[in-house]
């Protein structure tokens, strides 16, 4: 016949065995016949992770139904659920039994139960990464929803690549373009914008505290704007290095686009657009012919000069070149270049 405490465990048998621990607990005879310096209860119960607002842990996918998705993690008492159902992406269903990064965005006070989102932490470093990371020009695509009048501008849609390949569909974030947005210039029929796709970039995003709450605004023109000042740096480049590609500038007639004039009794002249190199010019113009031109009238342009702007250094009494543009992580900033054109 066995010994019985051959079939006890080994903290059962160490308790069981060992007079001394005949009024400790279980736990506690254990903890101390191994030199342990807190009791196994209290081992355990310090090693299960206090969730709190906003924490993110790794969490394993165990069941995704109609109206929930259910993790788990190890060491955390809480059962932990997703605020809405993933059956609808049907990549994530094929993942059940994989690990995430999660983040808790609401805890139980009445049951051990907290919501998790698993989608927060990935949109958060695409935020982090794309949008606020200065190292990469945040372009993005908009597929825009809503007229300009009652809304100020246009609501959009940005595909969020990340989520959209974890989930294997679609997933977007809303997103606004203001009127004064939306061109380089000035536009004068806002509403054929309406259901077009455009190209812009993410001039700001703000979120709330818990990052649940999301406002993204975004901009064709600056987008543009930045195209052009590329545009005004290799012509800078071409000028500098008097090479044929300058050559060719010199002789090439540009198509614009008149956006309007100004008469003041500083300068005369016509604002014309160059959409293909997405930049805006003043050519100085006589006053007297300036009532033949008109916004959105075509016109033909020449490119005469490149430089560096100039400014007035009042300690040397002389007039000085800016830096003409810099480069910082391979993206071009402080461009301070003029562009000198005339009509051809």
């Amino acid at each position: 016949m066995n010994n019985i405490f051959e079939e006890l465990e080994d903290s059962q048998r160490i308790k069981a065995n060992t007079k001394k621990y005949k009024d400790f607990s279980i736990s506690d005879a254990f903890a101390d016949y191994y030199g342990l310096n807190v009791s196994y209860t209290e081992t355990v119960e310090a090693a299960a992770i206090a969730l709190n607002l906003n924490d993110v842990v790794t969490a394993r996918l165990v069941a995704i139904n109609n109206k929930e998705a259910i993790f788990e993690a190890v060491n955390i008492k809480e059962r932990m659920t997703s605020k809405v159902s993933l059956n609808k992406y049907p990549s994530l269903i094929k993942r059940v039994g994989d690990e995430f990064q999660v983040k808790i965005i609401a805890k139980s006070s009445k049951k051990s139960e907290c919501q998790v989102d698993m989608f927060a932490p990935i949109f958060e470093r695409w935020i982090d990464e794309i949008i606020l990371n200065q190292t990469e020009i945040p372009v993005v695509n908009l597929e825009l929803m809503m007229g300009r009048y009652g809304s100020g501008g246009y609501n959009g849609k940005i595909n969020v690549e990340p989520l959209s390949e974890l989930a294997g569909v679609p997933v977007y974030v809303d997103a606004f373009i203001p009127g004064s947005q939306i061109v380089l210039n000035i536009e004068h029929d806002f509403n054929k914008w309406v259901g077009k796709t455009v190209t812009a970039l993410i001039d700001k995003v703000s979120t709330k505290p818990n990052r649940q709450e999301i406002s993204v605004i975004c901009s064709v023109k600056k987008y543009l704007n930045s195209l052009g000042d590329q545009s005004k740096v290799a012509w800078y480049n071409a000028m500098v290095n008097n090479n044929q590609e300058w050559k060719q500038l010199l002789k090439t007639t540009f198509e614009g686009i008149v956006t309007g004039v100004i008469n003041s009794s500083k300068k005369t002249g016509v604002f014309v657009e160059i959409p293909q190199y997405s930049i805006t010019v003043l050519i100085p113009t006589d006053a007297k012919l300036l009532t033949s031109y008109h916004p959105e009238q075509n016109v033909a342009v020449k490119l005469v000069s490149v430089d560096a702007t100039t400014y007035y250094d009042s300690a040397t009494e002389q007039t000085k070149h800016n830096i003409p543009y810099e480069v910082e992580n391979g993206h071009v900033k402080n461009v301070n270049i003029e562009t000198v054109f005339e009509f051809a």
